[in-house]
């Protein structure tokens, strides 16, 4: 799947500024600076043959992203893709392609409709943040021209150029239009938020589970998948490169089945009591496996258990409803 684009030579990458960094070969990640914090959201840049950029995150981080483009000294970028089409990967996707106008979008073939119309997708997230908290949150949802939408699915392939590529996965649980991407040079795989939410310096992942689809069984499926193609390394969009793969991997099963089971056990009451629930559980977990509190208490702040026990008691009505 080729695409033409504006190629201006090998990047001046002077590795000198915190706003980037290198994580493989060819490969680099962008601190999009998301909500204005750092390691918060990771765009991954992949700067020649054909520049592409990976998650664009929503419109409040275009200017972060452009500054670390400048910064590494990338003044086009051809194909921006997203992992799937919540607001915190792709809400700025349309807002690129402005500063952009010869680039084109690659996303999963279930979201593609929501990125030429967001329509729906914004008004699900007006009645969730309010309209002040959309716009101060997120910003504006620029609409994407079809002609410059690509829908991929698994087994598909994003061309770079002659000879490096990212491999198209579809890994449905998290959303049902998620997909990922393993680059054909490093074999480091770009995952959303199939797997969870970590930092760079901890090996806590927290799972990311809000409604509306979540769907749990087949999230921990996408863990073995990624297993058996062996990648040496996960890219979090939120937030860093983990390279313990296995271990992240079941730390990230370990954290989803606690909270799910408690969902299960409390499904009638309130998100709020079993977010509180899960929050407590959680931590007692995390220090009887070794975390330090330090650790669990900044992963802990970034972490909605209210929203994340709403999805997952969506999920527990949906496939373990209690026996009549």
């Amino acid at each position: 799947m080729p695409i033409g684009a504006i190629h201006t030579g090998v990047p001046k990458l002077t590795e000198n500024d915190n706003s980037w960094s290198k994580v493989g070969d060819g490969l680099f990640m962008i601190d999009a600076q998301m909500f204005g914090e750092p390691e918060n959201l990771s765009t991954y840049v992949i700067p020649d043959p054909i520049p592409t950029l990976i998650e664009p995150g929503p419109t409040t981080c275009h200017d972060a992203v452009m500054a670390g483009l400048d910064a590494m000294g990338i003044d086009e970028i051809a194909q921006v893709v997203v992992t799937h089409i919540h607001l915190d990967h792709a809400g700025g996707a349309g807002n690129m392609l402005k500063r952009f106008p010869n680039a084109e979008v690659f996303v999963h073939e279930r979201g593609a409709s929501h990125l030429h119309d967001p329509s729906r997708l914004l008004r699900s997230a007006t009645r969730i943040y309010g309209a002040e908290g959309l716009r101060t949150l997120w910003g504006e949802m620029t609409p994407i021209e079809s002609a410059r939408l690509h829908a991929v699915d698994e087994g598909d392939r994003i061309d770079i150029g002659p000879n490096r590529w990212l491999d198209v996965m579809y890994t449905p649980g998290h959303a049902n239009h998620h997909m990922s991407l393993i680059d054909s040079t490093t074999g480091i795989v770009m995952i959303g938020d199939s797997v969870g939410i970590t930092f760079p310096d901890t090996n806590i992942v927290h799972p990311p589970v809000p409604p509306p689809d979540i769907d749990v069984e087949l999230m921990i499926s996408q863990f073995y998948r990624y297993r058996e193609r062996a990648v040496p390394a996960l890219g979090f969009a939120h937030f860093g490169l983990k390279s313990n793969v296995d271990h992240i991997l079941d730390e990230a099963e370990r954290r989803l089945r606690l909270w799910t089971s408690i969902a299960d056990k409390y499904q009638d009451e309130s998100p709020a009591e079993v977010g509180r629930r899960i929050e407590i559980a959680n931590a007692a977990d995390l220090r009887a496996c070794g975390h330090r509190d330090e650790e669990i208490e900044r992963t802990t702040r970034r972490t909605s258990f209210a929203t994340e026990a709403s999805g997952l008691l969506r999920y527990v009505h949906r496939h373990r409803p209690h026996p009549h």
